[in-house]
Formats: C-alpha cells, sequence, structure tokens
C-alpha cells in the first residue's frame, strides 16, 4: 500500500497483507493498544472461528505516554511502545483477526483534525477491507485521542461512502458508558459468547493492568453491568452488552454533523429525564 508498510500490518494466519486485508468484515478503528479488544468485542466475537467473517483491527496511536507504576514503572516511553506493540499482536492472534494494523501515530499527531496523512491512511484501509462493519470510538467519550480518532474515521468514512456499502457503524464505549442514551437511540451489541475468549484478550496487556489500570476487570464488569441493568421488568436475554451510538445517520444525511448527532441524544435523554421528574412533581 502506498501510505501504510507492510511492517504496520500483522497477520497471524501468515497470509499477505492485502489477502487478509481483503477478507476483513467486521472493521474497528481505535486510537491505542487495548482499545478494541475493550470496545469491539461484538465484532471480535461475532468473527471468531467463523468461516465467512473476519475481524480487522487498527490501532492509530504508539501509546508512549500510558500511564505505568510497579514492574513498568521506569519503563521508558520508547520501551512501551514495543511492548504495547507486542501485546496488541498478541491479542489479534488469540482472537484470530484476519489483520492486526498499528499506524504508531503520536496521540499529538492524532489530535490534529487537519492531519491530512492520517486521513489518507485510513481511507488505504478502508478501500482495501471494504468492511460491512466498522466500530470506533462514541463521540462523548472524554479521552481527547479517542474522540480524534472517532472524527478521523467518521471522515474518512463519509467521504468513502458512495465506495463502501456499510450495514453498521458503531461509536463504542470506552472512557465514558452510554447507558444514560435512551434505549430507541443506542445500539445494542450483544457480547455474551466465548466469556473466557473477551477476558484472554484483555488480560494480554500486561503493561497497563501491572502497570496501575485493571482495564481487563473493568471492561467485563461495564459489559455484565449493561445486561443487568438494561431492562428493569424482563429477564436478560445477553450476559454482557456493549452499548454503542449509531453513527448511520451520518452516512444517510450528509448535512448532519457529528456535533448535531450528539446534540439529538443529548436532548433526546434531558426530555426523556424531564418528562419522568413531572410525572412525579407536585
Amino acid at each position: 500500500m502506498k501510505h501504510i508498510s507492510d511492517d504496520n500490518i500483522y497477520v497471524p494466519d501468515n497470509l499477505t497483507s492485502s489477502e487478509a486485508l481483503k477478507r476483513v468484515t467486521h472493521l474497528a478503528i481505535g486510537a491505542h493498544a487495548d482499545d478494541l479488544e475493550i470496545f469491539a468485542i461484538h465484532g471480535i466475537l461475532a468473527c471468531y472461528e467463523s468461516s465467512d467473517k473476519w475481524f480487522g483491527g487498527l490501532t492509530v496511536t504508539d501509546g508512549a505516554n500510558s500511564p505505568r507504576t510497579g514492574s513498568y514503572k521506569n519503563t521508558t516511553n520508547e520501551e512501551m511502545v514495543e511492548i504495547r506493540r507486542r501485546e496488541q499482536n498478541e491479542a489479534a492472534k488469540i482472537g484470530k483477526y484476519a489483520a492486526q494494523i498499528q499506524l504508531g501515530v503520536s496521540s499529538l499527531e492524532c489530535k490534529q483534525i487537519s492531519n491530512y496523512h492520517l486521513q489518507e491512511q485510513l481511507s488505504e484501509i478502508l478501500l482495501a477491507t471494504m468492511p460491512t462493519y466498522i466500530y470506533t470510538h462514541n463521540l462523548v467519550d472524554k479521552h481527547d485521542t479517542h474522540v480524534a480518532v472517532a472524527m478521523h474515521t467518521i471522515n474518512a468514512v463519509r467521504a468513502l461512502d458512495t465506495k463502501l456499502s456499510i450495514e453498521g457503524f458503531y461509536g463504542c464505549e470506552v472512557w465514558r458508558s452510554l447507558d444514560w442514551m435512551n434505549d430507541k437511540d443506542k445500539v445494542v451489541l450483544g457480547s455474551s459468547d466465548h466469556e473466557s475468549l473477551a477476558l484472554d484478550l484483555c488480560s494480554v496487556y500486561k503493561s497497563q493492568i501491572n502497570g496501575g489500570k485493571p482495564y481487563d476487570k473493568a471492561a467485563m464488569a461495564r459489559r455484565i453491568s449493561n445486561a443487568t441493568f438494561f431492562e428493569s421488568n424482563e429477564v436478560d436475554n445477553e450476559s454482557a452488552i456493549t452499548f454503542a451510538m449509531d453513527y448511520k445517520p451520518l452516512l444517510l444525511d450528509r448535512s448532519l454533523t457529528p456535533m448535531e448527532l450528539v446534540d439529538r441524544h443529548l436532548k433526546n435523554f434531558l426530555k426523556d429525564t424531564t418528562d419522568r421528574l413531572k410525572k412525579f412533581s407536585v
């Protein structure tokens, strides 16, 4: 590919990078190593050991500035970049991904929304994979780099929309949960299958877990919590759920901006809350 070296693409089953990318049906675009395994578990599980569905991962940044303590306290940024790269590829191997791309962009570069080289890289991957489903970060995530990746992804997909055939485009949970969204607005992604695999994928990231962030336990707990507290008057149909913001409206209505989409959901949440309070107010 013109903008991405084969050195940045890991293929667990040793196909060529072009062959591996062509088979991708579910593509996840995340900011950091471990984000994919947290927010795109629905896609990973849907493809795991499937004969006709393949998960592809794209990690944008190098993760150099991640927090660290314990045995990783004195790890340099350069060392952490390589450690996290290996961990992400190990997750791809365990999850039997079609391919794992790591662009190695700095967080600062990623947050430059006019980073046209990154846009070109994303476009190149989208055209190489032609995915049916795309997962990325949600627009109300409180991590700036996550929102930047979401915006880059939305812009790239919208630019290529006429060339793609996307059935699902999701903004998923990491640094802010989406349980607050009205049920009619949010996408419910069942993630109950292969519970041990889901845990194993997050447990790969020892540099984060031993470094002070137990993401493995937190990610599993949120999915279970989403399922348990989703419907108060019915038994649970799923033991684990990931919530997502639907980005398809941004493809169906080119005049709709990401900010307007978020504003729509916030207004719906406000109306639902105030209407309920009014029922019980004097």
